[in-house]
């Protein structure tokens, strides 16, 4: 049944990653027109880009969550066989499940925390989203503050990114915005090292695979 396809569900947040890697590869080759003339971007620009590119990666993770979340909860069953075990009746179709999650809410968050309590309430030990999002809870708590720094001018936001920078980098270099942190090189090992944007792309293929196996 196409509406409680899970392998659809990773699909759809794989292209939308590899959509941002092509991005990030062709974003040297990006020319504006100034007085005629077609010029490289400036840094400025570029950081907003990779923001925007980062901002929307994120926001096809919390619609990966949702959409096999919901799915879960109508009987649905992974590309191997996986079928948690509900805590509730199977919802009847993808509507209901997710009238069930809003409850009297507009809308939902899917930040680590709420997503665990949500595994918690409805699925059977959590699983597989609770191991999953356990084991890479620090990378996600990290690509919120990210996300919460380039979408939002509070300085709780504003703190919580600068605190992030300090603990990756030791100090807060000036002037490091969302953009310019996502193309810094993280590194892995002492022979390896990505930038942060890749790194956290990668991530998210890890946990999609643990969610959606």
């Amino acid at each position: 049944m196409p509406i409680i396809n899970i392998e659809h569900c990773k699909k759809q947040l794989e292209k939308r990653l590899y959509q941002v890697d092509s991005f990030v590869k062709d974003l040297q080759t990006y020319r504006i027109v100034v007085s005629g003339n077609y010029l490289p971007l400036n840094i400025r620009t570029s950081e907003m880009l990779i923001g925007l590119q980062f901002l929307m990666m994120h926001l096809a993770w919390e619609e990966f969550l949702e959409s096999v979340f919901i799915r879960y909860m109508c009987g649905g069953i992974s590309s191997t066989g996986l079928a948690p075990r509900l805590l509730s009746s199977k919802e009847k179709c993808v509507r209901d499940a997710m009238t069930t999650l809003l409850g009297n809410h507009k809308y939902l968050s899917w930040s680590p925390k709420e997503t665990l309590d949500r595994a918690n309430q409805y699925l059977d030990s959590g699983e597989p989203f609770k191991s999953t999002i356990a084991s890479a809870r620090n990378d996600l708590d990290s690509m919120n503050i990210i996300r919460n720094r380039f979408a939002h001018r509070s300085e709780y936001a504003i703190e919580n990114f600068r605190q992030l920078v300090r603990r990756e980098f030791g100090y807060n270099p000036r002037g490091m915005t969302p953009g310019r942190f996502l193309l810094t090189e993280k590194m892995l090992t002492k022979r390896k090292k990505q930038t942060y944007l890749k790194y956290y792309s990668d991530i998210l293929v890890i946990a999609s695979n643990g969610i959606a196996p």
